[in-house]
Order: C-alpha cells, then sequence, then structure tokens
C-alpha cells in the first residue's frame, strides 16, 4: 500500500524520473506501527521439519522495523536519505515533521515522506486482546465507528497507505509544481503517563510547539479519535 500510496503522491508531485531517481537530495522516510506480523508469525515455520528452507532468506527484509523505506527506497533508486520511524499512531506525522526538518536543514531538496500498515488477522487479534477493537455493531458495521460517541466501544481496524512529497519551497516554486500546503510548524512531545492513555498535556505542549512562530489563524484540526474509552 506504501508502494502505490507512493506511485500516486510522484504522479501528483509532477515528478519525473530524472528528478528523484539516482539523486542525492532527494529521500525517503517512511514508517509503520510495527513490523510485519504475518512475516514474523511466519517465521514460527522454521519449526518444521523442512527447518529454515520453510521460511527462505528474505523474511529479514521482510519483518524489520525499517521495512517500509527499504522496500521503497530500491525500486524507486532513492539515493538520499532513507530510514524509517516507528511511533505507533504518530508515526506518519513524525516521518512529514522530520522530512521538513531534513529540508530545513539544507541535507535535501525533496523527501518522500508518510507510511503504511498491513492488516493480519496477527494484529487483529492483539488489539482485539487489547480490547481496543468495536464488537457491539457486529450486525450493522455501518455504525461501528463512533470516535466520539457516547456509546463508542472501539475502532474499526484496516490497513493502508499514504505518502506526500515534502520539497523546499524554491525548488517546488522553479519547476512549476503544484503546492498544495506549506508546513510552517510543527511539534513532537511525550507526556510520560501512559502507554495507551496519556493525559493530554504532551498533546498541548505538542500543539503549542507546533504553532510557535505562526501568526496565522488555525481554521482545521485533525484529531487522533481512536474511538475507545
Amino acid at each position: 500500500m506504501p508502494y502505490l500510496s507512493m506511485r500516486e503522491a510522484i504522479a501528483d508531485a509532477g515528478l519525473s524520473e530524472e528528478v528523484y531517481q539516482n539523486n542525492p537530495h532527494v529521500g525517503l522516510i517512511a514508517g509503520s506501527g510495527g513490523s510485519s506480523k504475518a512475516q514474523v508469525f511466519g517465521a514460527d515455520a522454521m519449526r518444521s521439519p523442512r527447518g529454515l528452507k520453510a521460511v527462505g532468506p528474505y523474511v529479514v527484509t521482510k519483518a524489520m522495523g525499517s521495512a517500509v523505506s527499504a522496500c521503497l527506497a530500491t525500486p524507486f533508486k532513492i539515493h538520499g536519505v532513507n530510514y524509517s520511524i516507528s511511533s505507533a499512531c504518530a508515526t506518519s506525522a513524525h516521518c512529514i515533521g522530520n522530512a521538513v526538518e531534513q529540508i530545513q536543514l539544507g541535507k535535501q531538496d525533496i523527501v518522500f515522506a508518510g507510511g503504511g500498515e498491513e492488516l493480519g488477522w496477527e494484529m487483529a487479534c492483539e488489539f482485539d486482546a487489547m480490547g481496543a477493537l468495536s464488537t457491539k455493531y457486529n450486525e450493522t458495521p455501518d455504525k461501528a465507528s463512533r470516535t466520539y460517541d457516547a456509546h463508542r466501544d472501539g475502532f474499526v481496524i484496516a490497513g493502508g497507505g499514504g505518502m506526500v512529497v515534502v520539497e523546499e519551497l524554491e525548488h517546488a516554486l522553479a519547476r512549476g509544481a503544484h503546492i498544495y500546503a506549506e508546513i510552517v510548524g510543527y511539534g513532537a512531545t511525550s507526556d510520560g503517563a501512559d502507554m495507551v492513555a496519556p493525559s493530554g498535556e504532551g498533546a498541548v505542549r505538542c500543539m503549542k510547539m507546533a504553532m510557535h512562530g505562526v501568526d496565522t489563524p488555525i481554521d482545521y484540526l485533525n484529531s487522533h479519535g481512536t474511538s475507545t474509552r
């Protein structure tokens, strides 16, 4: 899914292969919440009579934490920065913010940033064991995702991918790029309160950090609504 997302992002940005391939000033920062559960569980096949032959030589590249960025960098011939960030639900946001910082430091002109997550029964079972998935609306699935409803009982799990092209402003203007927005602020914090139930104090500091020095009015908020209680 990240592969398809990256292809769409490149096409939407009007980037030719001559611009982004084999260019040390074009990088990639993309991650996922964790490694491929299917590949990790599949490695258990080594206990079969076939041993290691049942697993194959490529399980490491499929199951490692940096699989998303590594598996994209090769087909798209990325020569700039190339690494993954894994920070649960904040992964892609952190990748985008880090891409901005790489450009601000003058190390990159363009960075593909985002992430992706596969959906398999292994991950679904893990979240179900946590009690995070919706179970009361199985007969009416169209009503199951109730982010802020008083009767919410969990989220509806899915897989997906998303990539954006983060580009230095003058570089984008020079090639006549279609620009959606300018990133003028970014923040990343932790409140050290709880792994799954943050206090909110850290989120407040994070938003203030992102808004520091920004004098334009805020007209849109994208919240992390998990539907959990």
